[in-house]
């Protein structure tokens, strides 16, 4: 039986349902990086970057996981240095779920989270 108490998922059991695996290819890093390229978010539309993270992940299912690496980027000024590339990935969040209703997306805490802590810093 497995998933069992005890036993070690086999490798079938651990590609998850949906296609869904935990962490990001060297490649998926890579793209990622390279839809928020300091040159590509300065020079294209919020458009053409939204077809841009479309080509290169087009698995609804990658969404959270592309989320939560956005927000870790947002947390971490270093590594998205520039004020295009941080509007960008609060855009593609944004983006990714754009479909559902506002309240469905995952990241709309944190949307509220930066829209009140700008209003507190501007005053």
């Amino acid at each position: 039986m497995s998933g069992s108490v005890g036993q070690r998922p086999s490798k079938q059991d651990s590609s998850a349902a949906d296609g869904y695996r935990k962490g990001f290819t060297m490649q998926e890093i890579a793209s990622l990086l390279s839809v928020l390229s300091e040159d590509g978010t300065q020079s294209q539309t919020f458009e053409q970057l939204a077809t841009s993270l479309h080509h290169y992940f087009n698995n609804k299912t990658e969404y959270f996981k592309i989320g939560m690496a956005l927000v870790l980027m947002l947390q971490n000024p270093d590594l998205l240095p520039h004020p295009t590339q941080r509007l960008a990935a609060i855009f593609l969040m944004y983006e990714m779920y754009s479909p559902d209703p506002v309240a469905a997306n995952p990241f709309a805490s944190i949307f509220v989270h930066l829209l009140v802590f700008e209003c507190f810093s501007l005053s």
